[in-house]
């Protein structure tokens, strides 16, 4: 039995997907399809546009045998902290024999040499990174400026770094092989370029286009007859329904939310306390902490409060991470070195065997059931369950608001068996 895993956030479910799929099966010859998904919030810092059950059925019914759910605490971090959670729940599980992600550069090689690069930190690389982060230079630039010093003292040629690690696919597939070096995993990553039109573009195009596309069309109202032929019928279907219903929603359905949570967070102490108070959250930094203070009268929606947070060193991805995080309350000693459990969103009756392997060979709980979790997962574990189950619940608490249709807690989710 050989099984190839993917990592995704399918938001929504595209021919993309449906071609990285296939293709990941028939490149490594496996038998079954296992996804990781970003639960509720996805990587970017937002809600996803439909809830976890609408996108699990997508992927069940376009080819995944079965679909696992990443904490929000990974979901909802950096590429680093989002690639370390859904790798080391891979490696746990015991049964993975590859993991295969869809890249812009579409050959391996490259990823191994800035993984490992990054992985052994030399000290041209480590040296120079920090004195470009001193220069005010943002992460990813600052990370470039090492890695093309470290290819040049070792006399080899960096051209390529640039365009290389700016692109968002090629950044996750980085974090990807860096983080199975760390764990010293048998997973063999394996890669597969990118078709269609790139992540970021928001025009439509004739069969493959974006997510963000997608999105765009969504959030728009234009364009919905064309979106028929950019998912695979299954999945166009399951979207249909779950119109109006299940999504879609966006960062702006929270703003009430955030505000609230923001006047929460500092109006009970002293203003020049207030700004280090959001501090214990993931991604605040001391600068952005007091802009928050500064333009906290200013948050009418969140995605206009996080565009007049951003600055050139800040992107609004970071902006809109740390603000999830001060919603969600994440801090970093919620997140756990590796995903604590695994937990089943839904499978394929045919892909049974895969989940008694895993039981059989797996090293970390596997939660069937949200209302038995605490009987199965050390408290360790279930503090970061329980921080999913609040997640969950206030985007389904949005999601009952904004459709007018009744709430159903997370606790009483069942599996979705396709």
């Amino acid at each position: 039995m050989k099984t190839v895993a993917l990592i995704t956030e399918y938001n929504p479910f595209h021919n993309g997907h449906a071609y990285h799929m296939n293709q990941a099966k028939a490149l490594t010859g496996a038998d079954y399809v296992l996804v990781v998904m970003s639960g509720d919030y996805v990587q970017r810092g937002v809600p996803a546009i439909f809830d976890k059950y609408t996108r699990t059925r997508m992927a069940l019914d376009c080819g995944a045998d079965l679909v696992l759910e990443l904490p929000v605490c990974y979901a909802s971090g950096s590429a680093e902290y989002f690639s370390r959670g859904a790798v080391s729940l891979l490696d746990s599980l015991g049964v993975v024999d590859a993991l295969c992600f869809g890249s812009e550069a579409g050959d391996l090689r490259p990823f191994n040499t800035a993984a490992s690069i990054l992985q052994e930190n030399p000290a041209t690389y480590s040296e120079c990174l920090k004195s470009a982060l001193r220069e005010g230079k943002s992460f990813p630039a600052a990370r470039q400026a090492g890695l093309e010093a470290y290819l040049a003292e070792q006399g080899e040629d960096s051209g390529w770094i640039r365009d290389f690690i700016t692109a968002p696919n090629n950044i996750l597939g980085i974090e990807y092989c860096r983080a199975l070096k760390a764990l010293n995993s048998s997973i063999s990553p394996c890669t597969i370029q990118r078709r269609g039109n790139g992540y970021h573009d928001e025009a439509l195009q004739e069969t493959m286009s974006s997510a963000s596309a997608i999105r765009k069309a969504m959030d728009t109202g234009k364009g919905l007859s064309l979106l028929e032929g950019q998912m695979p019928s299954a999945a166009y279907r399951i979207f249909a329904d779950a119109l109006g219903v299940h999504g879609p929603v966006n960062e702006d359905d929270f703003s009430l939310l955030l505000r609230y949570k923001l006047l929460l967070e500092t109006s009970a102490c002293p203003r020049e306390d207030a700004g280090r108070q959001l501090l214990r959250y993931c991604d605040v930094s001391p600068d952005l902490g007091q802009r928050i203070l500064r333009q906290i009268n200013q948050c009418d929606s969140v995605s206009y409060f996080t565009e007049i947070l951003k600055t050139r060193d800040m992107t609004y991805t970071r902006i809109s991470r740390a603000l999830l995080h001060i919603l969600l309350e994440i801090t970093a000693g919620d997140i756990p070195p590796r995903a604590p459990y695994a937990r089943i969103l839904g499978f394929r009756k045919e892909a049974s065997c895969l989940l008694s392997a895993i039981k059989k060979a797996g090293g970390i709980p596997v939660i069937s059931r949200p209302a038995a979790a605490k009987d199965i997962l050390s408290d360790t574990a279930y503090r970061v369950f329980e921080k999913e189950i609040f997640a969950s619940n206030l985007y389904e608490s949005i999601l009952a608001a904004k459709y007018r249709r009744p709430f159903c807690h997370e606790l009483t989710r069942g599996i979705l068996i396709s």
